[in-house]
This record gives C-alpha cells, sequence and structure tokens, in this order.
C-alpha cells in the first residue's frame, strides 16, 4: 500500500513540476509575459478537465478561457485544440514512463539505460494514439510493459487508483493544448496581422465595388457587351465569363422587382 501511495505521490509531483515550471518557462521563452496570469486565466478549463478526466469534454469550457480569458485568436485556438486533444498527451505519457518503471521495480526488474530509454520512447509514441477519454492509459501500457519484459498482468494494480491520477494528468494534456496554442499565436502574428488587413470590410477602396457606382466601369465596358446600363445608373453584368479578364473585385448588384417585372 505504501508502494502505491509514493506511486501516486511520484505522478502529482511530476504533473505539477512539469506545469508550474516547465510550461512556464516556455510560455515566458516565446512570448515574454507573466505565465502565471496565463495559467490562472485556465482555472475553470482545468477544472472541468479534472471533473471530467477528457481533454475532449472540457473542450467547450477550454474554448471560452482561451477566447474571453487569456485572450488567443480564435483561429488559434479552434485548430490547436481539437488537434491536441487528439494527438498531445504529456500527461499520460509521463504516467505510462512511471507506472512502467513502477512495475519493473516491484517484480525486481532491473532496468538499464537501453531499457529506460525504450520506455521513454515507447511511451512517447503510445501516448499519441491514447483517446481522449478516462483511463485509456492503462492499455496503452501494456505495450510498454510488452517493450521491457515486465508482467502485463499487473497493470490490474493501478485500477484502484485510476481514477484519480487519471483527473491529474488530464490537466496537464488539456493545458499543454493551451500552451502550445499561446506559442503558435505569437510565431504567427504577423501572418494573423496579415489576414486580418485583408479581410476586412473596411480595407482598400479598391479592393470593394459597387458596380453601378461612378468610376466603377471601364470606358469600354458597354462596347465589349459586359454590362447593359439603364436609366437609373445601375448595371447588370451580360457575359460572366468575360469578367474574368479584369481583376477580381467583390461586386455588388441591386435588383428591384416591380410586378413580376426586374428592374436593375
Amino acid at each position: 500500500m505504501s508502494q502505491l501511495g509514493w506511486f501516486i505521490f511520484t505522478i502529482v509531483l511530476g504533473v505539477f513540476l512539469y506545469q508550474l515550471i516547465f510550461m512556464q518557462l516556455l510560455y515566458f521563452a516565446f512570448i515574454r509575459r507573466n505565465p502565471f496570469k496565463f495559467y490562472c486565466g485556465l482555472a475553470p478549463a482545468t477544472i472541468t478537465a479534472f471533473a471530467t478526466a477528457s481533454t475532449a469534454a472540457a473542450l467547450p469550457v477550454t474554448f471560452r478561457c482561451m477566447d474571453e480569458k487569456v485572450k488567443v485568436d480564435p483561429r488559434i485556438s479552434r485548430f490547436i485544440l481539437p488537434i491536441g486533444a487528439t494527438v498531445n498527451m504529456d500527461g499520460t505519457a509521463l504516467f505510462v514512463s512511471v507506472a512502467s518503471i513502477f512495475i519493473a521495480q516491484i517484480n525486481d526488474i532491473p532496468l538499464g539505460f537501453g531499457e529506460l530509454a525504450t520506455v521513454c520512447l515507447t511511451s512517447t509514441a503510445a501516448s499519441i494514439a491514447s483517446a481522449s477519454v478516462p483511463s485509456a492509459a492503462l492499455v496503452l501500457m501494456l505495450i510498454v510493459l510488452t517493450a521491457i519484459d515486465a508482467p502485463v498482468r499487473d497493470v490490474s494494480l493501478l485500477f484502484a487508483i485510476d481514477w484519480f491520477v487519471d483527473r491529474i494528468r488530464t490537466t496537464n494534456n488539456m493545458l499543454g493544448d493551451c500552451y502550445a496554442a499561446a506559442v503558435v499565436e505569437q510565431l504567427s502574428r504577423r501572418e494573423l496581422a496579415v489576414s486580418s488587413s485583408s479581410a476586412s470590410p473596411g480595407g482598400s477602396p479598391a479592393s470593394t465595388t459597387h458596380f453601378g457606382a461612378p468610376g466603377s466601369l471601364r470606358a469600354d465596358d458597354a462596347e465589349r457587351g459586359l454590362v447593359k446600363p439603364e436609366a437609373n445608373g445601375h448595371v447588370i453584368p451580360m457575359r460572366f465569363q468575360e469578367m474574368t479578364e479584369r481583376e477580381p473585385e467583390v461586386v455588388v448588384l441591386e435588383i428591384a422587382v416591380t410586378n413580376g417585372r426586374v428592374k436593375h
């Protein structure tokens, strides 16, 4: 029983060292802002991930925290977080590594440098394939234990405590996704600014043309049959294929229907 207690303590210590030191240093190195303010802003999402033991189930709350609390661009968070909920399982990798070494130790199986490297590599690879559901890591442990010739039957020892340990490592998985999104936003800031300026409705006057407004037509448009001028000053294109010869434009047409007849 004491061995299981030390195992739980090791998992919790590793998770919080990763969250409070490594993640914060990574955030500060790339973004140069207070990382603990970002960490505290994700508290509702962290609590939800702990309660549900599933990164995917906590996604709605995580999206809201990223948009309203820590102000990460939605174009980044909507792309990074769903992918991270599938492949970014750093808490799961930590758990599988420690649990595999724990089972090897209680069976007096010596682990050299080669076996420890195998545990790290297989745990990382297996965590990528982990489903975002509770206790999925216990199934992945069979792969790692088989790689180091440890008895797979001893995975059953962890069933009684995994309900708690799973919640701890899920918070790590969720926070890893959020910090990754913040770093990606910082690295993509220039591209996001260019995209926002080109997509804004009030951008360049040349990017939007009101068809029929003064100055919006070429002198030879009517002769080429592109438009049909009317008395009210509005026009309708006659042959759309020929319009592709012109520069790309946003065209606005005004059409009035009176007594079933179209007036343009």
